[in-house]
């Protein structure tokens, strides 16, 4: 597995056949945007997310550069604290493990790549 910054060009198509019923929808996003998805609506969630308080998105794909995860992360370098949210993945590959893998990944990259952590 890989993270790379979210590619709309690449990955929405991905991404929205993921979020297919509403109850997903709502469990993905909160209803912050309506449903279904669109690629317009979700561009201008993400930049007024990225421009409020910096939060990037990022897509897990695997070996072969296909999109598998999604996820947004924020940090707050001043308080050194982060969360990762609007978490999704793969609905074909659901219960095998690989959501546990992609988290464990974005906080290895939150952590040691983008330093904006101190492990104790």
């Amino acid at each position: 597995m890989n993270i790379r910054n979210y590619i709309n060009q690449k990955d929405y198509k991905h991404l929205s056949s993921w979020i297919n019923n509403e109850r997903i929808h709502a469990l993905w996003c909160a209803n912050r945007i309506p449903y279904p998805i669109t690629e317009e609506n979700l561009n201008h969630l993400l930049l007024t997310f990225q421009k409020a308080s910096g939060q990037c998105a990022y897509t897990v794909t695997d070996e072969s550069d296909i999109p598998i995860g999604f996820f947004i992360y924020i940090v707050d370098v001043a308080e050194k604290t982060g969360f990762l949210k609007f978490i999704m993945l793969n609905n074909e590959i659901r219960g095998r493990g690989y959501g546990t893998q992609m988290l464990a990944l974005a906080l290895n990259y939150a952590l040691k790549k983008l330093g904006y952590f101190q492990c104790h």
